[in-house]
């Protein structure tokens, strides 16, 4: 005789539907989670702030039209932890219409860094592996072994694979720091059309980096700044 099929328990079904709508909830909040996280995340892997360690020279990299760069170098020079200050000769022309190396020539001088402690490089860069290049270059030439690379917290990371990239076959250290007090920070850069418009650059910039694409600047993406402002619009007011 065949056994009569036991008919569920109205209990047992109600409990799978909770279960089920537990699932549901949990899947939507670790969505949602991931999408609140992954700005910060973004703008978190840009950042390397290396621990400091004695070097023979800083490198303030170009493009620092506030000095801020140059001010964390003639630090670092000022507590002895380097003994020169590296200027990249980029080609560049500062805010007051100075060409650039030598308006940070001049900052250096006035923090306190000795003239003969300055070295501006030979090489011209206009990106940041060809800045890499030129110190390379330069610290071949004087015989030094370790340099402090102080760039922006966005772009410390590309400044830290391009030199690591250079220095290696060479035999030479390179740390990496960031300025400090930067607007720019990894929890809030998207909160503005300037963050996120650096940031953005950052990562295809870095992205060309590391597909050796160098030769590309930030204007030939600009279908992507397009998408970039479309996708974050600029508040009212």
């Amino acid at each position: 005789m065949a056994n009569a099929s036991i008919p569920s328990s109205p209990h047992h079904g109600e409990k799978n539907r909770r279960t089920g709508c537990l699932v549901w909830v949990l899947a939507v909040v670790a969505i949602l989670t991931g999408l609140l996280a992954l700005p910060y995340l973004l703008g978190r892997v840009l950042l390397v702030n290396d621990r400091l360690r004695p070097a023979d020279a800083a490198a303030a990299l170009g493009g620092d039209a506030g000095s801020a760069r140059m001010e964390q170098a003639a630090a670092l020079y000022r507590e002895g932890l380097v003994q020169s200050v590296i200027i990249p000769e980029t080609n560049g022309v500062a805010d007051n219409g100075m060409r650039e190396s030598q308006y940070l020539l001049n900052q250096a001088l006035a923090q306190g860094v000795r003239y003969r402690d300055i070295v501006i490089t030979e090489v011209d860069a206009t990106s940041t592996w060809g800045e890499a290049v030129a110190v390379r270059k330069l610290m071949l030439q004087k015989g030094w072994t370790s340099v402090i690379v102080v760039t922006d917290p966005y772009h410390t990371l590309r400044a830290k694979l391009a030199f690591q990239r250079d220095f290696h076959p060479h035999d030479l250290r390179v740390s990496v720091i960031h300025t400090r007090g930067h607007w720019w920070r990894p929890s809030t850069w998207f909160l503005s059309a300037e963050g996120r418009d650096v940031t953005v650059r950052e990562w295809i910039k870095l992205l060309g980096q590391v597909l050796r694409l160098e030769q590309y600047e930030w204007e030939d993406f600009s279908a992507v700044r397009g998408w970039v402002r479309l996708a974050f619009p600029e508040s009212p007011g």
